[in-house]
């Protein structure tokens, strides 16, 4: 025979029905405390037909504004203020604005934009807004003394990546 276990005292044994006579209370929720509404005072989820219309309305982005709003975040990463940015590639702050708004860039600014934010990106792992602003408009000895933004402004990725690459990994030239 298994010896059983004495249950804690005001426990209910293995024969008897737990006393349910005193629920736990319900508390609303208290006035002014933000955006805390009862779930029983909560509006209904969206029906089917609403969710189908979301599920159009995500079909029909363009892939091509998805990619260029996702090149001006990571651009944006480099610097403090939209302003800032505009400086940078040499273009009007609305131009900027458009481009945070998803509108596409002109083609001369377009290479721009999706250059600056692989070189912003590389960098982001290793320094701070601040610093990479620094490091782009600074003179670098590994790129023959020239300002990184120059080279990019040039379409000279690859050479400013190695740099980038250079000084990330500890190498100095």
């Amino acid at each position: 025979m298994v010896p059983q276990r004495k249950l804690p005292s005001g426990q209910p044994g293995p024969d008897e029905v737990p006393d349910m006579s005193n629920p736990i209370p319900f508390r609303p929720a208290l006035r002014g405390a933000g955006n805390v509404v009862p779930l029983h005072r909560r509006p209904p989820r969206p029906g089917k037909q609403a969710r189908d219309a979301e599920w159009v309305n995500l079909q029909n982005v363009d892939p091509d504004v998805c990619i260029q709003r996702a090149y001006y975040l990571e651009a944006r990463k480099g610097f403090a203020t939209d302003s800032a940015l505009a400086e940078a590639m040499g273009v009007n702050r609305s131009q900027v604005s458009r481009w945070a708004q998803g509108r596409a860039a002109h083609a001369e600014n377009a290479w721009l934009l999706r250059d600056l934010a692989t070189a912003v990106s590389r960098m982001a792992d290793f320094y701070n807004p601040a610093s990479i602003n620094r490091w782009l408009f600074g003179a670098n000895p590994d790129l023959g003394g020239e300002p990184p933004m120059v080279l990019l402004r040039q379409g000279r990725l690859p050479e400013v990546l190695m740099a980038i690459e250079a000084q990330t990994s500890g190498a100095f030239g």
